[in-house]
């Protein structure tokens, strides 16, 4: 099971997202409950801090030029993407960027369930034609992101991700936002998660700490990669800096107790 970056060697990058206290959360208003409105509410918590570093390495990160479309996966269900994905669109969204997060897990659409949202129409109608995005598009208040659902559709699933009506989406949006985030299904379980990964210019893998294993996250890299995806790193989600299970790397205890860099 991962325990620390170093245990991730297919990874450049780990930012580590960690535990929100669960005393905290109950002082919040039930709205604001969830890990993602616990980071508009404390700012300045290592949860929200974590975010702000992983958005810095997209700005600045080892690669070409800006990351402007990032998809956020998984290797499985239940470790977390859709949190992540969520706080990092709102973490871009609270610093200033014009941000749209799209939900593109068909078999989940857990974004609704987050927001508590029920669109009439979403990405499925984008993609068939009959809906523009702009149509569809909500806005997530507490950040002012702009968020593009997926409704319970009479559409047919499969072959919907077709590779021209992803790519004519993508650049409208790109001409529209500064940081677009994909909220992917999980890599090993869902076939159509390669497609849109691979049409991102980069990607983060999330998994969660003490129940992802190793092999897990490596099998999702290697499926990535020749797709033509572009793996950032891989992002261990939920850690708590308390336990015994967390090493950190001396001397940067301080930097270490938000992100690991590997």
């Amino acid at each position: 099971m991962l325990t620390t970056s170093s245990d991730i060697s297919a990874s450049q990058l780990s930012p580590s997202c960690p535990t929100v206290d669960h005393k905290a959360l109950r002082l919040l208003a039930p709205e604001d409950r969830h890990p993602a409105g616990y980071l508009v509410e404390k700012p300045l918590s290592p949860y929200a801090e974590a975010f702000r570093l992983l958005r810095t390495a997209l700005l600045y990160g080892d690669i070409q030029r800006v990351a402007k479309v990032v998809a956020i996966t998984s290797a499985l269900p239940g470790e977390g993407k859709t949190t992540c994905a969520l706080s990092l669109a709102r973490v871009a969204a609270l610093g200033g960027q014009r941000v749209a997060i799209v939900d593109c897990d068909l078999r989940r659409r857990a974004l609704n369930q987050v927001l508590n949202i029920h669109p009439r129409a979403g990405l499925l109608e984008v993609l068939s034609g009959q809906r523009s995005w702009r149509d569809v598009c909500g806005v997530d208040e507490p950040s002012g992101a702009h968020v593009i659902p997926l409704a319970e559709s009479a559409l047919t699933p499969r072959d919907m991700f077709s590779l021209p009506a992803i790519e004519d989406m993508l650049r409208e949006l790109r001409a529209h936002y500064d940081l677009i985030i994909l909220d992917c299904a999980p890599v090993l379980v869902a076939a159509d998660a390669r497609l849109v990964v691979s049409q991102a210019d980069t990607s983060i893998i999330v998994t969660r700490w003490r129940k992802t294993r190793v092999r897990e996250a490596e099998d999702a890299v290697r499926q990535l990669v020749p797709a033509g995806a572009k793996v950032l790193g891989v992002a261990i989600n939920g850690f708590n800096p308390r336990s015994p299970g967390w090493r950190p790397y001396p001397p940067y205890y301080t930097r270490a107790y938000y992100a690991e860099t590997v």
